[in-house]
């Protein structure tokens, strides 16, 4: 399983979330804690 997230990709991803945590919805910004980027499978 690769780790690696094309960058077009993350573009997409911060673009649709608003730049937010998709659990708790606060920025980065607010939680001064870097995100990342968890995969839910459907």
């Amino acid at each position: 399983m690769s780790t690696y997230i094309p960058e077009r990709l993350k573009a997409q991803i911060e673009q649709c979330d608003r730049d937010r945590c998709c659990y708790c919805l606060t920025s980065e910004a607010n939680s001064g804690i870097p995100m990342t980027y968890d995969s839910i499978e459907k």
